[in-house]
């Protein structure tokens, strides 16, 4: 109980306490009261009337004693009576049965562990007849929602409804971010609507069981405005392929490739993973652009970092920063004749590099080329 509760019972309690003594200051003992009244003074002797009248010289009987008026009550502990009844001891009892009564309403009756936080990257189906994805939010776990194009650029959220805004709160966080948290448990779902796409996105939302989407990052299969970047088919080996997005590649993407797939050692580049995938393929992770060799197939995430597939090879160039870096793989695992030939190639040195360089990187690219050029990020 705080003060701010018990300052306008103590203003209540005042005005009645104030009223009490006043009426205890007006008190009067019944054998003065004839006396304020006009009665007889002292000395003065009045025939009762209607009585039989006493003869002279008898003595009027003894009245009895008037009653000793009441002390004067204690305001104080009757103020403290009307505005907290309770003692200190009983206060502190009190809040330590409420406390221990919230607490029960919170605790984890279905003996469950928490949900397990995991992130996603997912492509929307845009087909007629697909089904909505479906986001899992738990009570205190919200999910973080983003939209970006084929070639990782994000796009942007124009409008959104929310159908059940009893049990969900929805909120745009960004131009292409999207947060969702959870009230009660219930489904739902929202409606998302982007720039310059005819159809609007819709999605499910459920309550999280084992695992929450604490982030989920959607892939629009289109570009932004109807046409890839120019930069985005620059080193592609073949233009014409699905290659952008490639939901084999995202296990890469999260550092947690196929069982079968060998990691490989790379030198000379900073931040740079490479696992083989295949007999001729390998597939490497990076925040820049692969230029050398002309990458098979990818998937960028919206933060920037990429997974490309490409062919075995034991020099790699890849531009960041707005330059173009090298750098040299080794480690794989391949047949006889390959692998004389990788063996040759890396006994090339630096000369070899640089040559292997020249030669099949595009006629624009440079070490010193801008971002945004063909070696650019898209």
């Amino acid at each position: 109980m705080g003060f701010t509760s018990i300052a306008p019972r103590c203003l209540t309690v005042l005005s009645l306490l104030m009223m009490a003594g006043h009426a205890h200051a007006q008190y009067i003992p019944p054998n003065l009261q004839g006396a304020q009244q006009g009665g007889p003074r002292s000395g003065q002797q009045t025939a009762p009337q209607g009585g039989p009248q006493l003869a002279q010289g008898a003595q009027r009987p003894q009245q009895p004693a008037a009653p000793i008026p009441p002390p004067p009550p204690d305001l104080v502990q009757i103020g403290l009576e009307m505005a907290a009844p309770m003692n200190v001891e009983q206060i502190r009892e009190l809040m330590q049965e409420l406390h221990r009564r919230n607490t029960a309403t919170r605790e984890n009756f279905s003996n469950r562990p928490p949900a397990r936080p995991v992130t996603s990257l997912q492509t929307l189906d845009l087909s007629p007849g697909s089904t909505p994805p479906v986001v899992r939010v738990a009570v205190g776990q919200g999910s973080i929602l983003s939209f970006a194009d084929a070639a990782g650029r994000p796009w942007e959220i124009i409008d959104n409804v929310n159908f059940n805004a009893t049990a969900f709160d929805v909120r745009l966080i960004g131009p292409h971010l999207y947060a969702i948290s959870l009230r009660e448990p219930s489904a739902a779902s929202i409606s998302v609507v982007l720039r310059d796409l005819p159809r609007p996105i819709v999605v499910t939302v459920v309550p999280a069981q084992n695992e929450v989407d604490s982030l989920v990052e959607f892939t629009v299969p289109r570009f932004l405005g109807g046409r890839p970047p120019a930069n985005a088919l620059a080193t592609a080996a073949d233009p014409s392929a699905p290659v952008f997005n490639a939901q084999t590649l995202l296990g890469f993407l999260y550092r947690t490739p196929p069982r079968d797939a060998v990691a490989l050692r790379v030198e000379g580049l900073h931040g740079v993973q490479a696992w083989q995938s295949g007999p001729n393929t390998m597939v490497v992770r990076t925040d820049g652009l692969m230029m050398l060799p002309a990458w098979l197939r990818r998937h960028v995430a919206s933060d920037g970092m990429a997974v490309f597939e490409v062919p075995l090879s034991p020099v790699v160039a890849i531009s960041q920063n707005g330059q173009v870096h090298r750098g040299a793989i080794s480690g794989f695992v391949v047949g006889t004749a390959t692998a004389q030939q990788t063996g040759q190639t890396g006994q090339a040195g630096q000369t070899g590099v640089a040559a292997l360089a020249s030669n099949h990187a595009p006629n624009n690219v440079s070490s010193g080329a801008p971002r945004g050029a063909a070696g650019g990020q898209p």
